[in-house]
């Protein structure tokens, strides 16, 4: 029998054994060496640190939540179906255009019905991100309206309670904690953070309005803006030695990380040479500076 069977490990005690032949899952158990739950299932999965019922496929292509002994604790009735997760899963229907998902607690019952397009839970907050005839908006698990279904997306921004909203092409940052915008939808584009340090946990960003860019830190749910909208593009990609490069009016030059003007934006083109050296090109005549813009060469 083992020589067919493929063995995932769930903890000290338990396995999840693929019978390869026939595309069965069942339950083994490590101590005694024993299918504890057979191998007729379609699929079998449980994540046992953070729930011991395991969601298992039947026969039927139905999904359906086993106890260790394999007991049935909630009937198999859903078209799909994840793991538990803080006593909360997702379940799921299918119609022929979409797919629809709701969540369900370890007793069964329905905390938000099965009709939305979208839905990520916030944990641990128990509020969640849904999507309903394609407009997003945060609800809480019994359907309270915390932000109305009027987005065109959102998303999460670096900490559970802060949401990148989308709506108009205008992007915004709304706090579930105050209740409000902290940053209005007037918003062009919000650019990938970059991680200057870990331990405090800094985290950079590139707030885009009218054409023009910001430079903006995020640290501890804190979004603190470092410049104004004052610069054409700022180079965050080749950051490094505490310098950001930046262009205003068509000229560039750099700041710190903190931004704080370095060096004047006033070269055609400026580059981060490492070893403490920048080069930079003006009137056609290149020099190589150190990170203050002094001039080496």
């Amino acid at each position: 029998m083992k020589k067919k069977l493929k063995f995932r490990h769930l903890n000290e005690e338990f396995a999840i054994a693929h019978d390869r032949e026939n595309e069965k899952y069942g339950l083994y158990n490590k101590n005694t060496k024993t299918l504890e739950i057979p191998l007729i299932y379609n699929y079998l999965d449980a994540d046992l640190e953070k729930s011991q019922l395991l969601t298992a496929e039947n026969a039927d292509g139905f999904y359906g939540y086993l106890n260790l002994n394999n007991e049935v604790i909630i009937p198999f009735q859903y078209e799909y179906a994840t793991n538990f997760r803080n006593g909360l899963a997702y379940i799921t229907r299918f119609t022929d255009k979409n797919a629809y998902e709701g969540v369900i607690n370890e007793k069964g019952d329905l905390m938000l019905p099965m009709e939305y397009e979208k839905l990520y839970i916030q944990h641990p907050y128990n509020y969640a991100i849904v999507q309903k005839k394609g407009k997003y908006g945060i609800i809480t698990l019994d359907e309270q309206v915390i932000l109305p279904l009027e987005m065109d997306h959102i998303e999460t921004f670096g900490y559970d309670q802060l949401f990148e909203c989308t709506q108009n092409q205008k992007i915004g940052i709304y706090e579930v904690k105050s209740g409000k915008f902290i940053i209005p939808m007037e918003l062009d584009r919000i650019d990938e953070s970059f991680i200057v340090d870990t331990k405090p946990r800094y985290e950079y960003y590139i707030f885009i309005k009218n054409e023009l860019q910001a430079l903006v830190k995020y640290q501890n749910g804190i979004i603190t803006f470092l410049t104004d909208y004052i610069y054409d593009h700022i180079d965050h990609i080749g950051m490094s030695e505490n310098r950001v490069m930046v262009m205003m009016n068509g000229l560039w030059g750099a700041t710190d990380v903190d931004g704080k003007p370095i060096i004047p934006c006033q070269y055609d083109w400026i580059h981060h040479m490492g070893n403490g050296k920048i080069k930079a090109k003006k009137n056609g005549r290149e020099y190589i500076m150190d990170l203050n813009g002094a001039v080496l060469e």
